[in-house]
C-alpha cells in the first residue's frame, strides 16, 4: 500500500486558495439593496427561507411572461396582417349591388376570421333580395 502524502500547510492554503478562486469563476454575485420606503417588499424577502432560490425563481417566471407576452404580440401581428389582406381584397372587388351598409358589415365580419366567408363575393343576381308582403 503506498504510503499517504502528506501536505504542509502553506500546500493546503494554495490548494484552499485556488479551489475558492476556481469556485469565484463559476459563481456570479450581485448586490441587491432595499430603500428605506421598502419595508414591505423587505419583510416579505426576509421572510423567504431560500433567498437565492426565490430570486431565481422570480426571475425565470418573469422571462417566461415576457417570452410569452412576445410570442401573443407576434401572433397579433400575423392575424392582424391576415386581416389587413383579407379586408383590402374584399373591399377591392365588394359587389356593386351591396350597400355601404352590408358591405362595412362583411368587412367587419372578416377581422379577427381564420377562414374567408365565399358567400360575401357574389354577382348581383345573386344579391340576396328582401321584400316586404
Amino acid at each position: 500500500m503506498p504510503k499517504k502524502r502528506w501536505l504542509s500547510d502553506e500546500q493546503r492554503n494554495e490548494n484552499r486558495k485556488l479551489a475558492q478562486e476556481n469556485y469565484r469563476h463559476r459563481v456570479r454575485r450581485f448586490t441587491f439593496q432595499f430603500s428605506l420606503k421598502d419595508t414591505e417588499a423587505w419583510e416579505w424577502f426576509e421572510a423567504q427561507p431560500d433567498k437565492g432560490k426565490y430570486l431565481k425563481e422570480l426571475i425565470l417566471a418573469d422571462k417566461q411572461q415576457q417570452l410569452q407576452k412576445q410570442q401573443e404580440n407576434e401572433t397579433n401581428e400575423i392575424l392582424l396582417a391576415e386581416d389587413a389582406v383579407q379586408t383590402s381584397v374584399y373591399i377591392a372587388n365588394a359587389p356593386d349591388c351591396c350597400s355601404g351598409a352590408e358591405q362595412l358589415d362583411h368587412v367587419l365580419g372578416m377581422l379577427g376570421a381564420d377562414v374567408m366567408d365565399e358567400d360575401v363575393y357574389h354577382s348581383e343576381d345573386q344579391h340576396p333580395r328582401l321584400s316586404m308582403k
